[in-house]
């Protein structure tokens, strides 16, 4: 008992070991990837071919083959890539991940410590992000070592114990050892951990090749769960996506079932490891199956599509994020560029509420006015959702680019949150002033106050689509735009002040409102230009 109990907290304690210098490595490198995953996944992914490779190269760079499909339902959620795009970014995914189990096979494990010393090094030393980065990655490579290390010796008695070598023999069987695999996988959520624990017991000689070559195989099917949940309570394309990844994984699975002595046979004969024997098993029935299925990825797609149907969408109300993704925060790149499109989303809200501001300001009754104020409830609650998203991302691995970005994207939600308040609060009440004291705004002064609201609408428009592109010289139009918009101030403030001097009784009251109806739409066009200069620093080169 008490060797059995030695045996699991070893084991434990070396898989959470290896999960952490896995996640470290991920978190790492995907900082010093940073916009690189999005460019990539944005820009290579046209052809199947292409999407193949950019699947597999961003999985081999951030260590996480779910963490990519995870990032591709989520592209595939927010129309950012077609379904046939996403089919072979999530095949290629497969390949990449690959890489961990070849790093793992090597077992260099007497430089763990040498590794971990440069990594903590590295991020002591250096104040450069990248260095800081890199020494983490190196430091987290280094403790994956160690944690295999800790496996082997942690199994290294159930070798000779005969109940776990029978054991081990049932799991030869494939479905049983491929069963096992998935379970476990989808357990843990990491394929990656279920090939550190096979790599440390056939180099333990506790397991035998064809029993461990069918649990990889099984960890196939369950890194599936991971794309499943992240697509659940999505629109139907997002689940339409993780069903082609189970599918995939699924023909790929009973592609090699029936060939896996074959298989077996031919590593054998390639390596003299076994660790590595492993290893290039993993990689070629994920290759070899990736060519078989490319040129499937269009009846893939219609079955994905067949069994998750598009519905009759249902009507979203405003306050909902349209684009608020939890499962995204780990990539922190990809997440902001999810929160960027909220704040389009935000913002077009915004802009809409000006304009229906505009004819409720001017001419509206009491209860047009009231239901304009009820809007900004809306805009309250997508937020606050905004700026808890933008926290949980920040609680994670971050690049000094990124940092930046989440701040910028944290003032941009309070600019657009600000605007809201005045054209639903303040607009508001300029209107309830109106019914209240009765007053008329002439024809001339009305066209006036339109051609001001009009020109600060369509900037605002602006900002938020240089917010949502990415666009800086958009944004240094909006910018730029400061002159025009004194131009117009100016003529109204002129008219409004020769008005000021006809001796009409109500005259001072209507003037004290029209001119603060100025005065609101100024403190609009000023958060709109501070808005737009976020993204006109973003776009500047960064200082050496």
């Amino acid at each position: 008992m008490h060797e059995a109990l030695a045996i699991v907290i070893g084991l434990s304690g070396g898989l959470a070991l290896f999960l952490y210098g896995v996640g470290k490595m991920s978190d790492s490198l995907q900082a010093v990837a940073g916009d690189r995953v999005r460019v990539w996944l944005s820009r290579f992914t046209t052809h199947p071919l292409a999407g193949v490779a950019t699947g597999a190269l961003i999985t081999a760079l951030i260590q996480s083959s779910s963490l990519t499909t995870v990032l591709v339902v989520g592209f595939v959620s927010a129309g950012l890539m077609t379904l046939r795009q996403a089919a072979g970014v999530i095949m290629g995914a497969n390949l990449g991940t690959t890489l961990t189990i070849h790093i793992a096979a090597f077992k260099v494990t007497e430089a763990a410590w040498l590794l971990i010393g440069v990594g903590f090094l590295l991020t002591a030393i250096f104040r450069r992000d990248l260095y800081r980065q890199l020494g983490s990655v190196t430091l987290g490579l280094g403790l994956l070592f160690l944690a295999l290390n800790q496996m082997t010796v942690a199994t290294n008695p159930l070798r000779d114990e005969p109940m776990f070598a029978n054991w081990m023999r049932q799991i030869e069987f494939p479905p049983l050892g491929i069963l096992v695999g998935a379970v476990f996988t989808a357990t843990v959520q990491s394929s990656s951990a279920t090939s550190g624990l096979v790599i440390a017991l056939v180099d333990d000689q506790a397991m035998r090749l064809p029993a461990a070559i069918a649990v990889v195989l099984g960890a196939n099917l369950g890194t599936c769960v991971t794309a499943l949940m992240a697509s659940w309570g999505r629109q139907p394309i997002a689940r339409q996506a993780a069903l082609i990844h189970i599918l995939f994984n699924v023909f790929g699975v009973l592609l090699w079932v029936l060939v896996l002595p074959q298989l077996t046979w031919l590593v054998a004969h390639l390596s003299n490891n076994v660790a590595r024997q492993v290893a290039l098993a993993h990689t070629l029935f994920n290759g070899i199956s990736t060519l078989l299925l490319i040129g499937w990825i269009g009846p893939l797609t219609k079955l994905a599509q067949r069994l998750a149907p598009d519905a009759d969408q249902r009507v979203v109300p405003d306050r909902v994020p349209r684009y608020l993704d939890d499962s995204l925060v780990g990539a922190a790149s990809v997440a902001l560029d999810h929160a960027r499109l909220e704040l389009g989303h935000i913002g077009a809200l915004v802009a809409a509420n000006l304009d229906l501001a505009k004819p409720r300001l001017l001419h509206g009754n009491w209860q047009t006015l009231e239901e304009l104020a009820a809007r900004d409830n809306d805009i309250d609650e997508l937020y606050q959702r905004s700026v808890q998203y933008l926290r949980m991302i920040s609680r994670g691995t971050l690049s000094a680019r990124e940092t930046v970005r989440l701040e910028d994207s944290v003032l941009a939600a309070g600019y657009l949150e600000n605007i809201s308040d005045i054209i639903c609060e303040q607009l508001a009440e300029l209107g309830r002033t109106r019914i209240r004291h009765n007053i008329v705004i002439s024809a001339e002064t009305t066209r006036l106050l339109e051609e001001l609201i009009d020109f600060v609408r369509d900037r605002l428009r602006d900002a938020v689509q240089a917010v949502r592109e990415a666009d800086g010289p958009l944004a240094r139009e909006v910018v730029g735009s400061k002159g025009l918009f004194g131009e117009i101030q100016w003529r109204v403030t002129t008219h409004l002040r020769r008005r000021l001097l006809s001796s009409t009784e109500d005259r001072l009251a209507r003037f004290q409102l029209e001119f603060d109806i100025v005065h609101q739409l100024q403190r609009i066009f000023y958060f709109t230009r501070r808005l737009a200069r976020l993204i006109v620093a973003e776009s500047e080169p960064p200082e050496d």
